[in-house]
Protein backbone atom coordinates (compact mmCIF):
# COMPACT_ATOMS: atom_id res chain seq x y z
CA UNK A 1 0.00 0.00 0.00
CA UNK A 2 2.67 2.35 0.93
CA UNK A 3 3.81 2.02 -2.47
CA UNK A 4 1.25 2.69 -4.39
CA UNK A 5 -0.16 5.69 -1.98
CA UNK A 6 3.04 7.23 -3.08
CA UNK A 7 2.19 7.63 -6.61
CA UNK A 8 -0.51 10.02 -5.17
CA UNK A 9 -3.01 7.33 -6.85
CA UNK A 10 -6.13 5.34 -5.66
CA UNK A 11 -6.22 1.89 -4.87
CA UNK A 12 -8.81 1.44 -7.23
CA UNK A 13 -6.97 3.59 -10.00
CA UNK A 14 -3.88 1.55 -9.31
CA UNK A 15 -6.10 -1.19 -9.75
CA UNK A 16 -7.07 -0.70 -12.85
CA UNK A 17 -3.45 0.35 -14.29
CA UNK A 18 -2.23 -2.95 -13.03
CA UNK A 19 -4.29 -4.75 -14.92
CA UNK A 20 -3.91 -2.85 -17.96
CA UNK A 21 -0.10 -2.69 -17.85
CA UNK A 22 -0.71 -6.60 -17.35
CA UNK A 23 -2.55 -7.04 -20.25
CA UNK A 24 -5.10 -8.68 -18.83
CA UNK A 25 -8.26 -6.66 -20.41
CA UNK A 26 -9.00 -6.18 -24.20
CA UNK A 27 -12.08 -4.26 -23.65
CA UNK A 28 -14.07 -2.33 -21.02
CA UNK A 29 -16.58 -5.29 -20.72
CA UNK A 30 -13.32 -8.23 -20.02
CA UNK A 31 -11.84 -5.32 -17.37
CA UNK A 32 -15.07 -4.47 -15.57
CA UNK A 33 -15.07 -8.68 -15.11
CA UNK A 34 -11.97 -8.28 -13.83
CA UNK A 35 -12.95 -6.04 -10.94
CA UNK A 36 -16.55 -7.14 -9.60
CA UNK A 37 -15.40 -5.52 -6.46
CA UNK A 38 -15.51 -2.29 -8.09
CA UNK A 39 -18.97 -0.10 -10.10
CA UNK A 40 -18.70 -0.60 -13.66
CA UNK A 41 -19.35 3.45 -13.83
CA UNK A 42 -16.08 3.38 -11.09
CA UNK A 43 -13.77 1.23 -13.60
CA UNK A 44 -15.11 3.78 -16.21
CA UNK A 45 -14.11 6.74 -14.32
CA UNK A 46 -11.03 5.54 -13.34
CA UNK A 47 -9.85 4.62 -17.08
CA UNK A 48 -10.62 8.12 -18.06
CA UNK A 49 -8.67 9.98 -15.06
CA UNK A 50 -5.68 7.41 -16.30
CA UNK A 51 -6.14 8.99 -20.04
CA UNK A 52 -6.54 12.24 -19.19
CA UNK A 53 -3.41 12.17 -17.11
CA UNK A 54 -1.55 10.31 -19.68
CA UNK A 55 -1.21 6.75 -18.35
CA UNK A 56 -3.55 4.95 -20.64
CA UNK A 57 -4.07 4.81 -24.63
CA UNK A 58 -6.32 7.09 -25.70
CA UNK A 59 -8.37 4.71 -28.39
CA UNK A 60 -6.88 1.20 -26.27
CA UNK A 61 -6.82 0.09 -23.36
CA UNK A 62 -2.73 -0.18 -22.92
CA UNK A 63 -0.62 1.93 -20.74
CA UNK A 64 1.31 4.09 -22.30
CA UNK A 65 5.23 4.21 -21.70
CA UNK A 66 4.38 6.60 -18.98
CA UNK A 67 1.75 4.71 -17.34
CA UNK A 68 4.01 1.49 -17.50
CA UNK A 69 6.56 3.55 -15.69
CA UNK A 70 4.53 4.70 -13.17
CA UNK A 71 2.84 1.28 -12.56
CA UNK A 72 6.92 -0.33 -13.06
CA UNK A 73 8.20 2.60 -9.89
CA UNK A 74 5.04 1.06 -7.60
CA UNK A 75 6.40 -2.44 -8.31
CA UNK A 76 9.97 -1.64 -7.77
CA UNK A 77 8.93 0.38 -4.92
CA UNK A 78 6.60 -2.34 -3.48
CA UNK A 79 9.79 -4.58 -3.71
CA UNK A 80 12.07 -2.77 -1.97
CA UNK A 81 10.00 -2.16 0.90
CA UNK A 82 9.07 -5.85 0.99
CA UNK A 83 12.71 -7.35 0.71
CA UNK A 84 14.48 -4.26 2.20
CA UNK A 85 13.97 -5.86 6.14
CA UNK A 86 15.26 -9.72 4.69
CA UNK A 87 18.67 -10.64 6.04
CA UNK A 88 21.01 -11.14 3.31
CA UNK A 89 21.23 -15.09 3.47
CA UNK A 90 17.05 -14.86 2.57
CA UNK A 91 17.58 -12.01 -0.22
CA UNK A 92 20.34 -14.12 -1.40
CA UNK A 93 17.97 -16.80 -2.22
CA UNK A 94 15.28 -14.68 -3.79
CA UNK A 95 15.18 -15.96 -6.91
CA UNK A 96 14.90 -19.52 -5.63
CA UNK A 97 11.84 -18.42 -3.44
CA UNK A 98 10.34 -16.34 -6.44
CA UNK A 99 10.68 -19.42 -8.47
CA UNK A 100 8.85 -21.90 -5.71
CA UNK A 101 6.08 -19.31 -5.66
CA UNK A 102 5.58 -19.09 -9.21
CA UNK A 103 5.29 -22.69 -9.23
CA UNK A 104 2.69 -22.83 -6.47
CA UNK A 105 0.90 -19.91 -7.68
CA UNK A 106 0.51 -21.82 -11.11
CA UNK A 107 -1.21 -24.73 -8.90
CA UNK A 108 -3.64 -23.23 -7.25
CA UNK A 109 -4.81 -21.78 -10.25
Amino acid sequence: MAAWRASGRSGPEVEVLTRLWREEAADDAALTDLLTHQRPEDVSAAVARLRKDGLVETDALRTTAAGAGVRQKIEDETDRLFFTPWPDDVGSKSAWIAERLIRVNSALA
